[in-house]
């Protein structure tokens, strides 16, 4: 492969990278979307907003600190947030 084709390859493959990561971006922007507003629909704006950043919180951690499952309950049950 000369340099111009590895040159190209290389952009293409960036191009790519940010163009899924938008995609993703606004998957999760639209996920987030989707669980404020039915969670408003099912309990009014005040309590959708406590579950929807205690449920955030616990994606995070999940997630990006590879919280336990155990562990992840024990947080909601600590949040706060009963659910009813």
């Amino acid at each position: 492969m000369d340099s111009d084709s590895l040159r190209q390859s290389t952009s293409g493959s960036a191009k790519t990278e940010r163009h899924d990561a938008r995609d993703s971006g606004d998957k999760r922007e639209s996920f987030w979307n989707k669980l404020k507003l039915a969670a408003t629909e099912k309990m009014g704006p005040t309590e959708a907003e406590r579950f929807c950043r205690a449920f955030q919180q616990v994606y995070n951690k999940l997630v990006y600190e590879e919280l336990t499952l155990d562990a992840a309950r024990k947080f909601i049950n600590s949040s706060g947030f009963s659910g009813k």
